[in-house]
């Protein structure tokens, strides 16, 4: 039986009825990466305990016992969170061959939940890029093409699914770094509501820091060719920690009757008159006519949203995070690559301002940031779902980070060009599913942005699954 095909929910659903044992369906997945992996280099570490923890699975299944909802279902982690007994480098070499002591918040959700580390994807260094590459395990290819990018820095995440290494895997996202991957290679994924689920054992910072600085942009979230599967892993990791006690009470609730005809969506083909690569603006133009024959569409974006302002915010806030969190010697290499880009892009130079901020200065942008989430959520009175591009083109030729992009003719600056729209999201903290909605005339996937009010998550899902019956998006990597 090829099982690459098929959704977590399915693989949970044979091996609890026995159709299919645990350790056949990881046995089933580690050959795949055996196969394949090896031209994408998106699975960088293995779990040596994988069969064995499947062999265990089954035993107790056959005893009557289910650790989880997740019992005996085979997954991999984003190389950026700590794993117990695996090594976790995210690219760093000070990091290399040593073993993780902990694991990550949502790897213990993971585990608790009955769920087999197959391995770790691979990461840009200190997941600081949006392409992956990086001197400890070198770079990951885009399966559709090995001579693109498969983004970042979730990259490897986004790979490992699209070819069908694993079902679902887990990774993070600060600037796009879910949402950009799972674009250039075809599959969806989830930046949940931030602060809904704890970043807690996820690298940057390096392990055993004196400080947690990340706790306004980043968050963890599940890739996976389904839509379905987003609202299984988001089950399983979402929660109360001691690190995210201040977000609100969430109810879990996948429920939603949603009917596409009764809702009110918006969508925006750009923000800030930037250009959209015209093969990807084609695919997306069609997208929105599909939609538009099902739903209520208008044209709208929030008008006292101004992205030149929101991305100059979001840099700020960005520099400021990762300056606190990384030693002086990755921080002042950090700041040298940006004051070259500086005169490049007004990201990078934000960026720039946001390492050497004082509070005060903070303060004045978190109180921006607030203005925006205000002007979101009001816009989300109004609409239920707004939809924009991923960023302004499809996956383009590896190159050297921090080199312009040429869009449409027009050279933009490397961040601008890559994390401006995105980021939007990471400053105001909505969630956002990115879904593949077609293939270019160059043949490239190409996903857009589903982007939804605060704490909505269920209910957006449910929206993007019923979106997602629309599209004929056929993954031919699978199979």
């Amino acid at each position: 039986m090829e099982l690459a095909p098929l959704s977590a929910s399915e693989l949970i659903r044979l091996i609890q009825d026995k159709s299919l044992s645990a350790v056949d369906a990881v046995s089933y997945f580690l050959e795949r990466i055996e196969q394949h992996n090896p031209k994408y280099n998106a699975v960088i570490s293995l779990n040596e305990q994988a069969i064995a923890q499947a062999k265990a699975a089954d035993t107790a299944l056959s005893q009557g016992r289910r650790v989880g909802p997740l019992h005996g279902l085979p997954i991999t982690i984003k190389d950026s969170f700590s794993t117990k007994g695996i090594n976790t480098a995210c690219g760093y070499p000070p990091l290399a061959d040593k073993p993780s002591e902990t694991d990550a918040d949502i790897v213990t959700h993971l585990k608790h939940a009955g769920a087999i580390i197959l391995g770790k994807t691979n990461v840009p260094m200190l997941a600081m890029d949006l392409q992956t590459d990086n001197p400890v395990y070198g770079r990951t290819n885009n399966p559709w093409n090995s001579g693109l990018t498969a983004g970042g820095s979730s990259g490897g995440s986004a790979v490992a699914v699209a070819a069908g290494l694993t079902p679902m895997c887990f990774g993070s996202d600060i600037g796009g770094s879910l949402r950009i991957p799972a674009h250039f290679c075809g599959v969806t994924s989830l930046k949940p509501t931030t602060r809904l689920v704890s970043t807690n054992g996820h690298i940057p910072p390096l392990p055993n820091a004196s400080i947690y600085p990340e706790r306004l942009l980043s968050t963890p979230g599940p890739v996976s060719n389904h839509v379905s599967d987003l609202q299984l892993g988001l089950k399983i990791i979402a929660g109360n920690t001691p690190l995210t006690a201040e977000h609100p009470e969430y109810t879990f609730n996948n429920n939603f009757d949603v009917s596409l005809g009764e809702l009110k969506m918006a969508y925006c083909s750009t923000m800030g008159d930037l250009p959209i690569e015209k093969e990807y603006q084609d695919v997306f133009s069609g997208f929105i006519k599909t939609i538009a024959d099902h739903t209520q569409l208008s044209q709208a974006f929030p008008k006292d949203v101004n992205a030149i302002d929101v991305w100059h915010t979001y840099g700020v806030l960005l520099g400021a995070e990762v300056a606190a969190g990384m030693p002086y010697i990755i921080r002042r290499s950090l700041m040298t690559t940006l004051r070259s880009l500086r005169g490049k892009g007004s990201v990078s130079k934000s960026i720039l301002k946001g390492s050497y901020t004082g509070l005060r200065g903070f303060l004045k942008h978190m109180t921006k940031r607030d203005d925006f989430i205000k002007s979101f959520e009001s816009f989300f009175e109004d609409y239920d779902i707004l939809i924009c591009p991923v960023c302004t083109l499809s996956a383009f030729e590896h190159q050297t980070s921090g080199n312009p992009i040429v869009v449409e003719n027009q050279k933009l600056a490397y961040y601008t060009a890559t994390l401006s729209f995105p980021a939007t999201f990471n400053l105001t903290g909505h969630p956002v599913v990115t879904l593949p909605i077609g293939f270019t005339a160059s043949n490239k996937p190409v996903g857009v942005q589903l982007v939804a009010k605060r704490w909505d998550d269920w209910r957006l899902m449910a929206i993007a699954e019923r979106i997602e019956t629309l599209i004929d998006f056929k993954n031919t990597l699978l199979v």
